[in-house]
């Protein structure tokens, strides 16, 4: 069902026991979520979910290896884009039902929540890892102006980019940017703005190339009121095939200036 009035699709579809860090019984709990809304978002940033068993409101665990659902949480997906999510909580494997209910995280219950239970004696597993989609011509970021103002005091260019390998020798992409601060006090591009890049929809993770250059340096070199810096970020790749967006979004809007870059 839906949440924060229809901006989230949830559909809750699994869910596992395991032991966490603290070698105590967990449940980890599997849902899609589906992004309805107009912009990019995570679900780690537009849910809150919560879990209950006999009356009592159980607290997160943590496990010793990262499943890819609990990762997931936490990448920006575009409008239309669905991603496999997943939460962990320490329970009683000899208790109650798991009452599971995910709920917007600023609208709370007022929003639409989506709700299940789980016996923890017949949870019924993981299920099938979810295939990303391919998305061959993406046109999020052709929507876009390549450069602007953001947030009144940062003029920003997203400019070329070049396919590498990064520090573990995985395919990597770095984008460079220019960076112009026109506010009154001295800043960076990495504590003004958002750099993300996306591919398939869902936004890379942060990589490091194996040798630094000036222009990554620069990304966090705080600069003069007035001044201008080429900076650059390494990003690493889902895929060989799909295009890449990269996006310098705002702090305080939803406004963002971005490229696309084939790279096959």
């Amino acid at each position: 069902g839906y949440v924060s009035h229809d901006k989230f699709y949830i559909e809750i579809i699994g869910a596992e026991g395991f032991t966490d860090v603290d070698g105590e019984p967990a449940i980890r709990v599997y849902f899609n979520f589906t992004n309805k809304f107009g912009y990019p978002v995570d679900a780690w940033n537009s849910l809150d979910i919560r879990a209950s068993q006999d009356g009592n409101e159980l607290v997160e665990a943590y496990a010793w290896e990262t499943v890819g659902a609990v990762g997931n949480l936490h990448y920006k997906i575009r409008p239309g884009i669905s991603i496999q999510c997943a939460y962990e909580f320490k329970y009683n494997p000899n208790g109650g039902g798991v009452e599971l209910s995910v709920l917007s995280w600023d609208e709370g219950y007022d929003g639409g929540t989506v709700k299940a239970t789980y016996v923890p004696d017949n949870l019924p597993g993981a299920p099938a890892p979810y295939v990303i989609k391919p998305v061959s011509d993406p046109t999020w970021t052709a929507n876009i102006p390549g450069e602007g103002t953001l947030d009144d005091y940062y003029y920003v260019s997203v400019l070329d980019a070049e396919l590498l390998s990064d520090l573990n020798g995985n395919p990597a992409i770095r984008v460079y940017y220019d960076f112009t601060n026109n506010s009154s006090s001295y800043i960076s591009l990495g504590e003004a703005l958002f750099a993300y890049t996306y591919q398939d929809g869902i936004s890379l993770d942060v990589s490091y190339a194996p040798q630094e250059i000036d222009t990554d340096v620069n990304f966090d070199t705080q600069i003069a009121p007035g001044t201008t810096i080429r900076a650059s970020r390494v990003f690493s790749l889902r895929n060989s095939t799909s295009p890449i967006e990269a996006e310098i979004e705002a702090y305080n809007t939803y406004d963002a200036v971005g490229q696309t870059y084939k790279i096959y």
